[in-house]
């Protein structure tokens, strides 16, 4: 659905995916931090960032994010959302 979005012009950016169970495991975090500048920029754009995966592992995603892009941090207390399935 992702690819699709960008495809229309819905999404900007090009979607990013970190697989950790298949093949050459990658860490969300690490990824975020890889590319700490532009997801900087990115968040200072006001972009959105979806998270899959389990509460544990959102959770240090969230706290990644705030890391590396101080302006998500009042964000964070107004708009994350964690659905757990």
């Amino acid at each position: 659905e992702f690819e699709h979005a960008h495809e229309k012009g819905v999404l900007t950016e090009e979607p990013h995916y970190a697989i950790s169970r298949e093949g050459k495991r990658q860490r969300v975090q690490q990824l975020l931090k890889a590319d700490s500048a532009h997801i900087r920029e990115l968040a200072d754009k006001g972009a959105l960032f979806y998270i899959c995966g389990s509460e544990k592992m959102g959770e240090e995603v969230v706290a990644t994010l705030k890391e590396i892009a101080p302006a998500l941090e009042q964000k964070a207390k107004e708009q994350i959302k964690m659905d757990v399935y």
